[in-house]
């Protein structure tokens, strides 16, 4: 799950449960987002809902083949690049800030 790994390597770690995850990469986004920092937690927790618990939307389907709505499968996607492409650049923003100190 490729957001998984981007919340992983953004707080340096290499195993924790996707919740905690979360929580922990949403504290580290800029103060001045006030209650965006919630919902974007929210918009996160909605992409793990539907990888665990949208039958054959995540972990691979098992023997007998799943389909999964192309209008589902489709928000997953975006959901999870947006995220991706926000968190990455986010990181590295506050990164390079850091390293200019």
């Amino acid at each position: 799950h490729a957001l998984e790994s981007v919340r992983k390597t953004i707080l340096g770690v290499r195993g924790a449960r996707p919740k905690n995850l979360r929580k922990k990469v949403v504290e580290k986004l800029p103060p001045y987002f006030g209650a965006f920092r919630e919902r974007i937690g929210n918009v996160m927790e909605a992409v793990d809902v539907i990888r665990d618990n949208v039958p054959g939307a995540g972990h691979g389907q098992g023997k007998e083949p799943r389909q999964v709505s192309p209008q589902l499968a489709e928000l997953a996607l975006h959901l999870n690049a947006a995220l991706i492409i926000y968190l990455l650049r986010e990181w590295k923003s506050s990164s390079s800030a850091r390293d200019l100190e």
